[in-house]
């Protein structure tokens, strides 16, 4: 399926490391264009580069991925009913998790805070 997943930030961080583990499973997703962005994880990542050059290579790479966005209003809720269970992840981590519920994308990840979402979400994740 076309755009199936979206990569949190952690993952990039991996491809960009060269994990040899990470990059197995990830590079053909990639390849075969089964990947989408999130707004948020774009911004994360190419905070992250080291140089314009590095910046502006992954700024023109990630043009070529469909990307995600959602209201911020929807983020809150979630937080809300996640809260109740008594779990409190980062907003950012909850803001991925709405687009991937509206979406119907799995997010790919190393982050646990995405298994409390899915607890009382109809969130799909990999934990990598």
């Amino acid at each position: 399926m076309k755009d199936k997943y979206i990569l949190d930030s952690s993952i990039w961080i991996e491809l960009e490391r060269k994990t040899a583990s990470v990059c197995a499973k990830i590079v053909p997703l990639i390849q075969k264009n089964e990947i989408c962005l999130v707004d948020v994880i774009v911004a994360e990542v190419l905070r992250g580069t080291k140089t314009n050059k590095d910046f502006q290579m992954l700024e023109k790479a990630f043009q070529n991925f469909r990307w995600l966005t959602t209201h911020w209003q929807k983020v809150a809720r979630l937080a809300f009913e996640v809260a109740q269970g008594g779990h409190h992840p980062p907003l950012i981590d909850l803001y991925i998790a709405q687009c991937a519920i509206e979406n119907k994308k799995i997010v790919v990840t190393q982050d646990k805070h995405f298994i409390h979402i899915a607890q009382v979400a109809s969130l799909k994740h990999i934990l990598l």
